[in-house]
């Protein structure tokens, strides 16, 4: 059964079962879906924006990624989204096409997201309706094999939602408070006293000298230093990566998990970072002047990513350790304590 499994894998698309299972009326069927859904999300006027112009979900889609640094990320993942059914398709060769009429109903929660997102102004609840739209589209053609084959390429377009325009303050001054707490204590372990003023991290007063709070250097920790947008950009980087390469579902969600606490120990490298370069360098050299970040800031702004991913890598391969290898380590580890008790 496998040989006979992998022989059709290798088969071209017009010789798999995929292709022989398309009957007249699916193919008609989903020509007509797919110019609903090219009507309803790439053509049809959706939004106004705020110079009044009009554009479709698509078009507010492009507006946003382009005008939201938190979200401009989002215009990727369309492209990662059709590589990883690209990836799939010799998955998808095997499976016999068998409509699934119940998928009616994902359809129609598509539909009710995009009235409800057109009548009661929520820009967001028109990409998620496209989204729903698609796996709606995928199940009633394709039932549920192919659903489940392209859930996850389709659901990861939940990424390219600008989420960040929920909310906003409501969640940026929390994680920004978040932050504060977790650098400060650190600074002041390692010798650089500072305090926290509101969100900003101050170098220590010294009332026998009679230097005042924020005199040697200070640093506002404010919206772009809060970890939203590292935040975003590394779950998606995690979901990915998790998807590609965790053997089991269980594994993939776990490693997953750690999307959160990995963003904010990236974000707390990049503000120590900061604040011991304005220590011994100056604010000038470690964040810039005005609206002109520094090269050291850019720098910084890099540890998020080259922190996190690493972690994010390690994690993995703990995860994936075998029996044997988790010996091995163990044997090391009794050796070298063993070594450094006798030295």
């Amino acid at each position: 059964m496998k040989n006979t499994l992998e022989e059709i894998k290798k088969t071209g698309f017009k010789e798999s079962i995929l292709y022989r299972s398309i009957g007249k009326l699916d193919l008609l069927l989903l020509i007509i879906l797919c110019s609903v859904v090219l009507y309803l999300f790439l053509i049809k006027n959706y939004y106004i924006l705020s110079n009044g112009q009009t554009v479709s979900v698509t078009g507010w889609l492009w507006h946003a990624w382009g005008t939201d640094p938190d979200s401009e990320h989002g215009m990727i993942v369309p492209l990662i989204s059709l590589g990883l059914i690209w990836w799939k398709k010799d998955d998808l060769y095997p499976l016999y096409l068998k409509r699934g009429f119940h998928y009616v109903g994902l359809i129609l929660l598509g539909s009710f997201f995009y009235i409800l997102g057109n009548g009661g102004g929520v820009s967001l609840f028109g990409p998620v309706a496209l989204i729903i739209w698609i796996l709606g589209v995928i199940g009633f053609i394709g039932g549920n094999t192919l659903f489940l084959k392209l859930l996850f390429p389709v659901g990861f377009l939940l990424f390219m939602v600008p989420w960040s325009l929920i909310g906003g303050d409501t969640i940026t001054v929390p994680l920004r408070h978040l932050m504060v707490n977790i650098v400060i204590p650190l600074l002041n372990l390692i010798g650089i006293h500072v305090v926290k003023v509101g969100t900003a991290i101050l170098s220590a007063p010294d009332p026998v000298l009679g230097i005042p709070a924020g005199k040697l250097f200070g640093l506002d920790v404010d919206n772009p230093c809060s970890g939203l947008r590292s935040l975003f950009a590394l779950a998606m980087i995690t979901a990915l990566f998790s998807n590609l390469t965790q053997p089991t579902q269980l594994k993939k969600w776990l490693l997953f998990a750690c999307v959160f606490p990995l963003a904010i120990l990236g974000n707390t490298m990049r503000i120590m970072m900061l604040t011991i370069g304005s220590y011994f360098f100056g604010t000038e050299f470690a964040v810039g002047i005005g609206n002109e970040i520094s090269f050291f800031h850019m720098f910084a702004g890099y540890m998020v990513y080259i922190s996190a991913l690493g972690c994010m890598f390690l994690i993995s391969y703990l995860m994936n350790l075998t029996p044997e290898q988790i010996l091995r380590l163990k044997r090391l580890f009794l050796f070298k304590k063993i070594s450094t008790s006798h030295s």
